[in-house]
């Protein structure tokens, strides 16, 4: 896929669960609502809709697909969620796929390779998978890490346990301490990022 800078916006396929109310879903709202729309063309994906949040980001003009996602243990509902979300992301096209907590960084890192989008971000919070002692989850995790291209976690300290028990590259990681903006020198290196995601 070949951007031209002056003239397109970059697509970006943001992913999570829901937009209940949570920390997460709040800087993710936060994140839709101010980015800017001349630059960047956001698209959401969520698995389930009508979250608290939702209609500040209807009103803000980002375009929202909701999935026919029936839950992790409702296994009939997976192949028309698959199906759904592979078809529009391969209809939309984006440069940046940026999946927000396990579930969606996961399967959604999956999908995203599948439609050959350029660069994965996964949205990091609370601990590491290494945690749950699930196997389903450490597998899961453990194959997805090998595709993405950027942890963005939201302190410190995870990124060190990410790195320490996931054993991802310290170049691999970056802090966000809200998720969203970029406040000091301690968060995401504009220019860094900028490289890495070209």
């Amino acid at each position: 896929m070949v951007l031209n800078r002056a003239t397109e916006r970059r697509r970006i396929a943001f992913l999570i669960g829901t937009l209940d109310v949570g920390g997460t879903e709040r800087q993710l709202t936060h994140l839709l609502t101010n980015l800017d729309q001349k630059r960047f063309e956001p698209r959401l994906y969520l698995l389930r809709g009508g979250g608290f949040f939702e209609p500040a980001v209807i009103k803000s003009g980002v375009s929202i697909r909701v999935i026919p996602y029936e839950g992790i243990h409702k296994v009939w509902s997976w192949p028309f969620a698959v199906q759904a979300l592979l078809a529009d992301l391969r209809a939309f096209q984006p440069n940046i796929f940026h999946g927000f907590l396990f579930h969606s960084f996961t399967y959604g890192t999956f999908l995203a390779r599948i439609s050959n989008i350029p660069w994965i971000l996964a949205g990091r919070r609370g601990k590491s998978w290494r945690h749950e002692c699930n196997p389903h989850h450490c597998l899961l995790g453990r194959l997805a890490n090998r595709y993405i291209h950027l942890h963005v976690a939201n302190s410190q300290a995870l990124t060190t346990e990410v790195q320490r028990l996931e054993n991802v590259p310290e170049n691999r990681l970056c802090v966000i301490r809200n998720g969203v903006e970029v406040p000091g020198e301690e968060a995401c290196d504009r220019f860094v990022s900028r490289e890495r995601l070209g």
